[in-house]
């Protein structure tokens, strides 16, 4: 009797240590991407939101022809090295957007435009090749509850990789001051740089362990080429031919009976998951308006005593992963087999409920943030101010004391009001480290009676500074916008 090969492939240790270096560094970009839109590079709300989507569309993308190439061209490791080189040069490229101030604005966006898009194509070029090639490392059928054990640890070097980066870059861009300026996105962009760096040596060094497969052929080509056939051939079948079962039989003349019932089957599950795009349209926007939303409030948790940076917020999903993976094995999923739910479609509709909660959630703080929720105590009112530029803002006002907003920042000014409407007067000055072409502002400010006013300060075409006054958003809360 043959024996069985239980010895765990030392090659895997680091292909898991690639991905841990890889998603760091990937994580680590992406957590303050915004932010640097916003702040550095003078792009509005919506356009950042935009180029942050971009990168992620590029990115997903760039997997499918990952895969592609890798199958039936470069095979896996070289796929994997090739592109771990293009994601390490993008990284380097917006570093150096950062740090580059003596030229134009638009060359330094073009510049860091160049730089997200080699990251988003190797990045999204190996998504598909390493995972795979991990599992390659394995002797079938003798480990398969050692390749099973695989994809568990993988998964969790994905999130640890991402709790790691999203906790530590922000706190370098935010607790490091650099070139003279009140943050170090240089540093935030140059530290998760260096784990790719360390990647591509560790799985290089690794290359006689591995055992590497020649590429064959496509599994998404051959798809595509029998579904394209099998249209062509029905469309053109003569009426006098025998019907088939169903339309991919008609490809049975060029292609086998394995790949024509694989591909049936890939569809049929490939139409329960038209809802998924759907959820991920909701999950990516942590990298963008939640980010953006967190700059609208104070980050203070109380009862751990930390303030949470806006960036840090890409920190709690795979924080709460690592947490809730032996969580629910242990306890939720036998509990939701005893009220029925015990496939994965059923496990998918319910993960997507609780998904449009947490946005319907992320809505009424939106709502709370910018639309007045609460009470006002009786003969007071609140003015809040929300500092959208990258500097620290003092700020004195007619009626009140003098008072210092950080970069990013919010402030809450109580005013006692005996009358229904007052104005105060408030002046506003920026450090002189501020590149700005002016950095005072006077502005007359109105405040309600028992109401908060809000006010948003930002620059205008990176020249002035403005404050503007969020009455706009407060149409939404009555319903009249």
């Amino acid at each position: 009797m043959e024996k069985k090969n239980n010895r765990y492939p030392k090659a895997v240790w680091y292909i898991l240590g690639n991905e841990l270096c890889e998603r760091i560094s990937y994580y680590g970009l992406k957590a303050v991407l915004i932010l640097f839109c916003t702040t550095i590079q003078k792009y509005d709300n919506d356009t950042s939101t935009i180029i942050i989507h971009m990168f992620m569309v590029f990115q997903s993308i760039s997997t499918l022809f990952g895969a592609i190439i890798a199958d039936s061209y470069w095979g896996k490791y070289k796929t994997i090295f090739i592109l771990s080189i293009v994601h390490a040069v993008g990284n380097i490229i917006v570093i150096i957007s950062s740090l580059v101030t003596s030229v134009s604005m638009n060359f330094q966006r073009l510049f860091t435009i160049i730089g997200l898009l080699l990251t988003s194509i190797g990045a999204g070029g190996v998504r598909p090749c390493v995972c795979a090639f991990g599992g390659d490392q394995f002797e079938m059928p003798d480990q398969e509850e050692r390749l099973q054990m695989y994809f568990s640890i993988f998964y969790f070097t994905i999130n640890l990789g991402s709790l790691l980066s999203s906790s530590i870059t922000p706190e370098l861009r935010k607790s490091v001051q650099c070139f003279g300026k009140d943050s170090c996105f240089p540093l935030a962009f140059g530290a998760p740089a260096l784990p790719m760096m360390i990647s591509i040596v560790l799985f290089v060094s690794a290359k006689n362990l591995y055992k590497i497969i020649k590429p064959t052929s496509s599994v998404i080509t051959t798809s595509i080429g029998c579904i394209f056939h099998a249209l062509r051939k029905k469309i053109t079948a003569s009426s006098n031919e025998a019907k088939r079962k169903d339309w991919l039989e008609y490809a049975d003349d060029k292609y086998n009976t394995h790949e024509i019932s694989d591909l049936r089957s890939a569809l049929n599950v490939l139409f329960l998951l038209i809802p998924i795009p759907m959820f991920y349209t909701l999950l990516d926007q942590q990298s963008s308006r939640w980010v953006l939303q967190g700059t609208l409030m104070n980050g203070k948790i109380d009862f751990l005593n930390w303030t949470i940076k806006p960036d840090q917020i890409h920190l709690v999903n795979p924080l709460f992963v690592l947490i809730f993976i032996p969580f629910f094995n242990v306890a939720i999923y036998p509990l939701l087999y005893k009220i029925g739910i015990n496939t994965a479609f059923r496990k998918i509709i319910l993960g997507g409920m609780f998904a449009a909660l947490s946005f319907a959630i992320a809505a009424v703080v939106q709502y709370t943030i910018i639309g007045q929720a609460f009470s006002i105590p009786s003969n007071e009112s609140q003015l809040r101010i929300y500092n959208n530029i990258d500097c620290n803002v003092s700020i004195s006002g007619s009626l009140v004391g003098n008072f210092s907003i950080e970069k990013l920042d919010v402030l809450h000014i109580n005013y006692n009001t005996t009358v229904f409407n007052e104005t105060d007067v408030l002046s506003i000055d920026l450090l002189p480290s501020c590149e700005l072409k002016s950095n005072t502002l006077k502005q007359q400010v109105f405040i309600e009676k028992e109401t908060v006013s809000s006010y948003l300060l930002t620059s205008k075409n990176n020249v002035d500074i403005e404050l503007i006054h969020l009455s706009e958003l407060k149409k939404l809360k009555n319903g009249n916008s």
